[in-house]
């Protein structure tokens, strides 16, 4: 296979419902593959996940709008625009 830009290894990935051993390909922001862990991909960057559960393509929608004692709805202007580009971003 062609160098990618990123592989995560050591992970347990979610598939199919089931954790298992597997590496994730990312190429250009994508998920390019989730492969056996002996298969050995080149990449310009390798980042290990011992330890850690994977979850390729999966987005965490779940945030909290507003400071103080009500995280229901925003309280400040501008709340919902900057939590959502937060969470947006994986922060």
């Amino acid at each position: 296979m062609a160098e990618v830009d990123l592989i995560l290894v050591n992970g347990q990935v979610l598939s199919s419902g089931a954790l298992v051993e597997a590496n994730i390909l990312v190429n250009h922001g994508k998920v390019a593959g989730i492969v056996d862990p002996s298969h050995c991909a080149a990449a310009g960057q390798t980042v290990d996940c011992t330890g850690l559960v994977v979850l390729p393509g999966m987005v965490d929608c779940h945030i909290h709008l507003g400071h103080g004692t009500s995280i229901a709805a925003p309280q400040v202007p501008g709340d919902a625009d900057a939590e959502s580009a937060a969470a947006a971003a994986g922060e």
